[in-house]
């Protein structure tokens, strides 16, 4: 199957307003390509980015987002609204029909090592990396699948793992993407970890992961959300959209044991208080709210 590339550049200005159009449409998973930011990471040493050199030449006060679509017929009416808005806002739309095969490359030019921690390093698998003590590695295929390690969301969920898990807790992690979440939840020392995703190709790329990664104590399903998962978990971790995560507040603890934590990002700064309430009104505790750029975890915990 072919994607659609679509480029969008615009002042930065309107970035956390592009930002919300775009999640209202269901897309949350973009390269973002910021001179200012490419600026502050290369003054950082063993600083982890999604940046190549050749890739930024834009004006100052401007901002690109690049997204990828199937190129479907079911699209169509996605990408009009989308460059209908972008030249509303006086931004300009670019699109370019690539390959799949290309897929892989087009990810190569951004994605280099990333250590969104103290632990874990996610290694791509075209690069090389010496391990250091105290250090463990990760090494990924995103593919098809969101997940690389270099969104905020998932770097903040990555974290918030770091933080709350013991050895021997079983992890649920909904909607897996690459896998990503449950293979550093392995790393982290789980005892048993599942992964579910609704995209049958996503569960194929996280399952190449684990086997990449030689994870024995990981199992990758097929569901919609919560609807296959049979058990119970010490902690569900979770990087979707905030409405998505909202669905799921009701039933959540049916699924965590006693005083089990819920991990969740993939929400915006101005949609947080959307999920907090819903938690809240579930029965959970709120333990911690974390923002990184406009994106936000949250982290809460059910009696």
């Amino acid at each position: 199957m072919n994607f659609r590339e679509i480029k969008l550049k615009f002042k930065k200005e309107n970035e956390e307003r592009v930002e919300i159009f775009l999640s209202d449409l269901g897309i949350d998973n973009m390269a973002i390509e910021d001179p200012e930011d490419l600026k502050i990471f290369q003054e950082r040493q063993n600083a982890w980015d999604l940046y190549d050199d050749d890739l930024i030449k834009l004006e100052k006060g401007f901002i690109r987002f690049t997204i990828y679509l199937d190129d479907i017929s079911d699209n169509d009416e996605r990408e009009a609204k989308i460059k209908a808005y972008i030249e509303e806002i006086g931004g300009e739309f670019s699109k370019e029909i690539i390959d799949d095969s290309d897929w892989k490359n087009n990810w190569k030019k951004f994605f280099k090592v990333l250590k969104p921690n103290k632990t874990i390093v996610i290694v791509p698998t075209w690069e090389e990396y010496e391990k250091k003590d105290g250090e463990e590695i990760i090494k990924l295929e995103p593919g098809m699948a969101f997940g690389t390690g270099s969104h905020e969301t998932t770097s903040l969920c990555i974290k918030k793992l770091e933080e709350h898990m013991k050895p021997g807790m079983k992890v649920l992690d909904i909607g897996t993407g690459s896998g990503i979440l449950s293979i550093a939840a392995s790393k982290l020392g789980a005892s048993e970890v599942l992964g579910v995703d609704i995209d049958p190709m996503s569960v194929y790329i996280a399952n190449e992961n684990k086997k990449l990664n030689e994870v024995k104590n990981a199992e990758f399903i097929v569901g919609d959300l919560l609807s296959k998962v049979k058990d119970k978990y010490d902690i569900v971790v979770s990087n979707i959209l905030a409405e998505v995560i909202v669905t799921m507040t009701g039933d959540l603890h049916k699924f965590l044991n006693k005083n089990g934590i819920f991990i969740s990002s993939g929400i915006l700064k101005v949609k947080s208080a959307m999920v907090i309430d819903s938690l809240e009104a579930n029965g959970f505790e709120i333990l911690n709210v974390e923002d990184l750029n406009e994106w936000t975890s949250i982290v809460a915990k059910h009696a």
